[in-house]
């Protein structure tokens, strides 16, 4: 395969990524309303909104040196042609000034996509992360009517996470109805400011998952406190990604990053090692943040750029797999019908 078909179809890959409900075509041929002939397009994007069809066309030129005006303005004369609402012409190699003022001018994207893990592409080598921890303290307050509604209650300490579920069905872990109750429901942020939030199970009829049944909470109550912020730079060496550039805005995006478990274990972990281990004159990227949010037991990790795990799965004996164990083992048990609760 030809470097400028392998670069065709990692622009169709970068696209589709980012337009998975749209219909993609690589290598589709358009007929011209002025020149009534087929118009052969490296990637072509078709979707509707409002019940209005929209069509965007790429072409992507695999060139030794930066694209001229002259390869802009015969591409403005396919985008109307095709009668295409949008064009996206990408060069590996850029653009002169020339064709960045008349791309501008004529309102016609003018982009760069590099793979990292591919030498014909290849650019940057590390990945520059701002890492910033909020430590939060979970206090718990949960108590369960114990089989027969005699009365008899267990209480569950914050250092065993117990599993819910609403339906008797679906069921989440103490971390996932963090991300359900105070991440998707805008609290984070007032979380803080130092307000704690609190969870009351019965509120939002939440049963507990114990002794192989589900349980329905006498006191139920998970209270978020924040307790500290902190800061730290590193450098990263990411397995691959995917690098857009706008050469119109000047703008860089980073796409796909995609990392080995323990490369994301090293970025997660306090103690991986600070940019100042690293010769700084090494090229990198400036702008990726990740925030983790870290009770002791659990943490959630946001980011302004998508991560990618590639690699093996935990191993059995780690205390994450064999939650991971634990509910395949009561999804089973619900779908076999041998569940029941208290009531």
């Amino acid at each position: 395969m030809s470097k400028g078909k392998q670069y065709e179809l990692l622009v169709e890959r970068l696209f589709k990524q980012l337009a998975p409900n749209a219909e993609i075509k690589q290598d589709d041929y358009i007929l011209g309303k002025n020149s009534n002939t087929k118009r052969q397009i490296d990637v072509s994007i078709r979707f509707q909104n409002m019940g209005i069809s929209y069509l965007t066309i790429i072409q992507a030129k695999d060139y030794s040196r930066p694209a001229d005006i002259k390869v802009v303005d015969e591409f403005k004369s396919v985008i109307e042609d095709t009668l295409a609402n949008k064009g996206i012409l990408i060069c590996n190699k850029g653009f002169t000034k020339k064709a960045k003022e008349y791309g501008k001018k004529v309102g016609i994207e003018l982009l760069s996509i590099h793979e990292a893990s591919d030498k014909n592409w290849q650019t940057l080598v590390y990945i520059r992360i701002k890492k910033t921890i909020y430590k939060i303290k979970l206090d718990a307050e949960l108590g369960v009517g114990w089989y027969n509604n005699t009365g008899k209650t267990a209480t569950l300490q914050p250092d065993h996470p117990p599993i819910f579920s609403i339906n008797m069905k679906d069921l989440f872990s103490t971390p996932e109805l963090f991300r359900q109750e105070v991440l998707n429901k805008n609290l984070w942020a007032e979380i803080i400011k130092g307000v704690d939030i609190t969870i009351d199970l019965k509120k939002i009829s939440a049963y507990v998952f114990m002794h192989d049944r589900f349980l329905d909470p006498i006191v139920g109550k998970l209270t978020y406190k924040y307790l500290r912020t902190e800061s730290k730079n590193l450098l990263v060496e990411p397995d691959n990604y995917l690098y857009q550039v706008d050469h119109i805005t000047g703008e860089g995006k980073l796409h796909n990053l995609i990392l080995t478990p323990t490369k994301f274990d090293e970025i997660v972990n306090p103690h991986f090692k600070s940019e100042e281990y690293f010769d700084q004159t090494e090229p990198h990227f400036e702008f990726i943040t990740i925030e983790i949010i870290n009770n002791g037991y659990f943490s959630f990790y946001l980011s302004n750029v998508q991560f990618e795990i590639d690699g093996p799965n935990l191993p059995d004996d780690n205390p994450n797999m064999q939650r991971i164990n634990r509910y395949s083992e009561i999804g089973n048990m619900i779908k076999q019908g041998v569940l029941r609760s208290n009531t």
